[in-house]
Protein backbone atom coordinates (compact mmCIF):
# COMPACT_ATOMS: atom_id res chain seq x y z
CA UNK A 1 0.00 0.00 0.00
CA UNK A 2 1.07 3.48 -0.98
CA UNK A 3 2.41 4.87 2.34
CA UNK A 4 0.82 8.39 1.05
CA UNK A 5 -2.52 6.44 1.98
CA UNK A 6 -1.63 4.91 4.98
CA UNK A 7 -3.39 5.53 8.03
CA UNK A 8 -0.11 6.36 10.26
CA UNK A 9 0.96 8.62 7.30
CA UNK A 10 -2.55 10.54 7.56
CA UNK A 11 -2.54 10.59 11.53
CA UNK A 12 0.41 13.20 10.70
CA UNK A 13 -1.63 15.97 8.47
CA UNK A 14 -4.53 18.32 9.77
CA UNK A 15 -7.37 17.00 6.78
CA UNK A 16 -10.34 18.92 7.17
CA UNK A 17 -13.64 18.29 5.65
CA UNK A 18 -15.71 20.66 3.78
CA UNK A 19 -19.57 21.01 3.29
CA UNK A 20 -21.84 23.58 2.67
CA UNK A 21 -26.06 24.34 2.09
CA UNK A 22 -26.53 27.21 -0.03
CA UNK A 23 -29.59 29.71 -1.21
CA UNK A 24 -30.15 27.32 -4.58
CA UNK A 25 -27.95 25.92 -7.46
CA UNK A 26 -27.68 28.68 -9.97
CA UNK A 27 -25.17 31.03 -10.63
CA UNK A 28 -26.78 33.70 -8.24
CA UNK A 29 -26.33 31.39 -5.32
CA UNK A 30 -24.40 31.89 -2.40
CA UNK A 31 -23.57 29.93 0.85
CA UNK A 32 -25.81 29.87 3.94
CA UNK A 33 -24.44 27.80 6.21
CA UNK A 34 -20.98 26.03 6.48
CA UNK A 35 -19.59 23.29 8.24
CA UNK A 36 -16.30 21.74 9.39
CA UNK A 37 -14.44 18.80 10.98
CA UNK A 38 -11.40 17.37 11.11
CA UNK A 39 -9.71 13.98 10.43
CA UNK A 40 -8.45 13.32 13.64
CA UNK A 41 -9.72 15.90 15.83
CA UNK A 42 -13.18 16.38 17.92
CA UNK A 43 -13.41 19.83 16.81
CA UNK A 44 -16.14 21.58 14.27
CA UNK A 45 -16.96 25.01 13.26
CA UNK A 46 -20.62 25.41 12.24
CA UNK A 47 -21.76 29.15 10.96
CA UNK A 48 -25.18 29.70 9.55
CA UNK A 49 -24.45 32.14 7.01
CA UNK A 50 -26.52 35.49 6.87
CA UNK A 51 -26.89 36.87 2.73
CA UNK A 52 -24.12 39.68 2.20
CA UNK A 53 -26.41 43.15 0.82
CA UNK A 54 -24.99 41.75 -2.79
CA UNK A 55 -26.80 38.03 -2.57
CA UNK A 56 -30.29 37.92 -3.38
CA UNK A 57 -31.08 35.10 -5.19
CA UNK A 58 -33.61 32.66 -3.13
CA UNK A 59 -34.49 28.56 -4.32
CA UNK A 60 -37.84 28.06 -2.51
CA UNK A 61 -36.79 24.46 -3.46
CA UNK A 62 -33.24 24.55 -2.03
CA UNK A 63 -35.24 25.72 1.30
CA UNK A 64 -37.03 22.72 1.00
CA UNK A 65 -34.11 20.43 0.95
CA UNK A 66 -31.92 22.53 3.72
CA UNK A 67 -34.71 23.30 5.85
CA UNK A 68 -33.17 27.07 6.35
CA UNK A 69 -35.60 29.83 5.56
CA UNK A 70 -34.34 32.87 4.40
CA UNK A 71 -36.17 35.20 6.96
CA UNK A 72 -34.51 32.95 9.42
CA UNK A 73 -31.01 32.90 8.27
CA UNK A 74 -31.16 37.13 8.43
CA UNK A 75 -32.26 36.74 12.00
CA UNK A 76 -30.06 34.11 13.00
CA UNK A 77 -26.76 34.06 10.81
CA UNK A 78 -23.62 35.64 11.17
CA UNK A 79 -22.34 38.30 9.03
CA UNK A 80 -20.63 36.56 5.75
CA UNK A 81 -17.29 38.81 6.04
CA UNK A 82 -17.10 37.38 9.79
CA UNK A 83 -17.76 33.72 8.83
CA UNK A 84 -15.31 33.78 6.47
CA UNK A 85 -12.55 35.16 8.42
CA UNK A 86 -13.18 32.41 11.06
CA UNK A 87 -13.57 30.11 8.60
CA UNK A 88 -10.23 30.87 7.31
CA UNK A 89 -8.80 31.03 10.07
CA UNK A 90 -10.19 27.25 11.13
CA UNK A 91 -8.97 25.51 8.38
CA UNK A 92 -5.20 27.42 8.57
CA UNK A 93 -2.64 24.87 7.58
CA UNK A 94 -5.30 22.04 6.27
CA UNK A 95 -5.87 19.82 3.50
CA UNK A 96 -9.37 20.38 2.55
CA UNK A 97 -11.81 17.66 1.03
CA UNK A 98 -15.22 18.49 -0.25
CA UNK A 99 -17.96 16.36 -1.90
CA UNK A 100 -18.59 18.20 -5.08
CA UNK A 101 -15.30 20.53 -5.60
CA UNK A 102 -17.24 22.12 -8.29
CA UNK A 103 -20.40 23.62 -6.29
CA UNK A 104 -18.28 23.62 -2.85
CA UNK A 105 -15.62 25.99 -4.79
CA UNK A 106 -18.59 27.63 -6.35
CA UNK A 107 -19.32 28.63 -2.59
CA UNK A 108 -16.63 29.05 -0.96
CA UNK A 109 -15.29 31.34 -3.15
CA UNK A 110 -18.26 33.30 -2.74
CA UNK A 111 -17.90 33.48 0.93
CA UNK A 112 -14.39 34.46 0.98
CA UNK A 113 -14.89 36.91 -1.75
CA UNK A 114 -16.64 39.08 1.09
CA UNK A 115 -13.13 39.83 2.77
CA UNK A 116 -11.41 39.67 -0.66
CA UNK A 117 -9.71 36.47 -0.35
CA UNK A 118 -8.88 33.79 -2.36
CA UNK A 119 -9.39 30.29 -1.04
CA UNK A 120 -7.95 27.46 -0.21
CA UNK A 121 -7.07 24.50 -2.78
CA UNK A 122 -9.97 22.18 -2.11
CA UNK A 123 -9.45 18.32 -2.68
CA UNK A 124 -11.96 15.28 -3.63
CA UNK A 125 -13.69 13.46 -1.54
CA UNK A 126 -14.90 11.11 -3.83
CA UNK A 127 -11.42 11.26 -5.31
CA UNK A 128 -9.80 9.97 -2.00
CA UNK A 129 -12.35 7.47 -1.39
CA UNK A 130 -11.93 5.37 -4.62
CA UNK A 131 -7.67 5.55 -4.41
CA UNK A 132 -8.22 4.57 -0.78
CA UNK A 133 -10.29 2.04 -1.40
CA UNK A 134 -8.22 0.43 -4.29
CA UNK A 135 -5.16 0.55 -2.33
CA UNK A 136 -7.00 -1.01 1.25
CA UNK A 137 -8.89 -3.58 -1.08
CA UNK A 138 -11.95 -1.95 0.17
CA UNK A 139 -15.60 -2.62 -2.22
CA UNK A 140 -15.75 1.37 -2.13
CA UNK A 141 -19.83 0.49 -2.83
CA UNK A 142 -20.34 -1.32 -0.03
CA UNK A 143 -18.58 0.81 2.40
CA UNK A 144 -20.51 4.14 1.08
CA UNK A 145 -23.49 2.12 2.41
CA UNK A 146 -22.58 0.96 5.40
CA UNK A 147 -21.11 4.01 6.67
CA UNK A 148 -24.71 5.97 5.45
CA UNK A 149 -26.77 3.94 7.10
CA UNK A 150 -24.98 5.40 10.67
CA UNK A 151 -23.96 8.84 9.14
CA UNK A 152 -26.84 9.69 6.99
CA UNK A 153 -26.66 12.76 4.28
CA UNK A 154 -29.20 14.94 6.35
CA UNK A 155 -28.52 18.45 4.41
CA UNK A 156 -26.82 20.06 7.63
CA UNK A 157 -23.47 21.19 6.51
CA UNK A 158 -21.82 19.86 9.78
CA UNK A 159 -23.45 16.39 10.11
CA UNK A 160 -22.43 16.07 5.94
CA UNK A 161 -18.94 17.22 6.63
CA UNK A 162 -19.03 14.42 9.55
CA UNK A 163 -20.18 12.02 7.14
CA UNK A 164 -17.62 12.54 4.58
CA UNK A 165 -14.68 11.95 7.30
CA UNK A 166 -16.36 8.96 8.44
CA UNK A 167 -16.68 7.30 5.02
CA UNK A 168 -12.54 8.31 4.76
CA UNK A 169 -11.87 7.04 7.87
CA UNK A 170 -13.32 4.18 7.30
CA UNK A 171 -11.87 3.57 3.66
CA UNK A 172 -8.16 4.03 5.67
CA UNK A 173 -8.90 0.67 7.31
CA UNK A 174 -7.30 -2.50 5.41
CA UNK A 175 -9.98 -4.60 4.40
CA UNK A 176 -11.20 -7.40 7.24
Amino acid sequence: MSSEFSYDTWRSRRVAFLDFEASGLSYDSYPISVGVCFLHSHSTFYRVIRPHTRWTHWDPAAESIHGLGRDWIEIHGQAADQVARELLEWLDGSEIFVDLSTMDGFWFERLVDTIYERRPELNSVPAVCEMLALLNCRHLGEVRRDVSLRHPRTHNALEDAQASRALVRELLKPAP
